[in-house]
């Protein structure tokens, strides 16, 4: 799974990102949201990150938490593919054959 980051500027960003989001569901997505205000995050959470941190805030979190993602990534990589997974990994060759996913 890829993992996307997100520096989000202003609600607008924040908006175009939403109104994409089922372009986003294969990502774990890290966003830094540009402030702290309960209707940005709860907006912010209709993109189901898995972390959240505001740009006023401590990115060295983000940063840890990224490591662990990464390494996480790269441990799933290293396991042998369970049914599921190679099924949906068929279903991803045969509806996307002219599609290159971004890695």
């Amino acid at each position: 799974m890829a993992i996307a980051i997100f520096h989000v500027g202003d609600r607008d960003e924040l908006e175009a990102l939403i109104a994409r989001r089922e372009l986003l569901s294969d990502f774990k997505i890290v966003l830094a949201l540009p402030d702290a205000a309960e209707g940005t995050t709860a907006r912010g959470h209709l993109l189901r990150p898995r972390f959240v941190i505001y740009s006023e805030g401590d990115l060295r979190n983000a940063s840890s938490i990224l490591g662990k993602m990464v390494q996480g990534a790269k441990s799933a990589a290293a396991r042998p593919a369970t049914g599921h997974e190679k099924v949906k990994r068929k279903v991803w060759e045969k509806s996307s054959s002219a599609a290159v996913p971004c890695r």
